[in-house]
């Protein structure tokens, strides 16, 4: 699991290594540093993400609680109230699987390819990690709402 996060905390950070030590594209001078701070700030959030679902389990232990099955009462949130009414909505336009390892290499991939396009070599990238600063911090804020709403830091 450990190997699994640091990887999918590392693509970003890769992106703008790569970003910044090939500015090709014509970037402004001192904007290749602000994008290795934008990709460290975007691996920063996607281990913060992971790091919540850990942390229910590590107050449950520190409570003295036991291990709950992760069945779908263990996670279910009353679908009447606005957070119940938003996980749906997560459900239906799942836009934080894209934060996972294989999807963020993919958006990556097409950035990439946008910019080879273009003619302009990291520019469709480094719009890319700016752009993920604010979805990482969005799906971070719901996360954490979702796991003191939930019934797993109770039951």
């Amino acid at each position: 699991m450990v190997g699994h996060h640091t990887t999918e905390a590392l693509l970003p950070i890769a992106l703008a290594a790569r970003i910044s030590l090939g500015n090709e594209a014509g970037l402004p001078a001192g904007l290749d540093d602000q994008v290795l701070f934008i990709g460290a700030i975007v691996a920063l959030l996607l281990v913060l993400n992971r790091s919540l679902s850990l942390m229910v389990h590590a107050a449950r232990g520190m409570a003295g609680l036991g291990k709950l099955p992760d069945t779908g009462d263990a996670r279910a949130i009353p679908s009447t109230s606005l957070l119940g009414k938003l996980r749906n909505l997560a459900r239906f336009l799942p836009f934080h699987r894209l934060l996972h390892a294989v999807e963020l290499s993919l958006l990556f991939l097409v950035a990439t390819i946008v910019s080879t396009i273009f003619g302009s070599s990291g520019l469709a990238e480094s719009w890319l990690l700016w752009l993920l600063v604010p979805v990482t911090l969005f799906v971070n804020l719901g996360h954490f709402a979702a796991s003191l709403a939930s019934s797993r830091l109770r039951a």
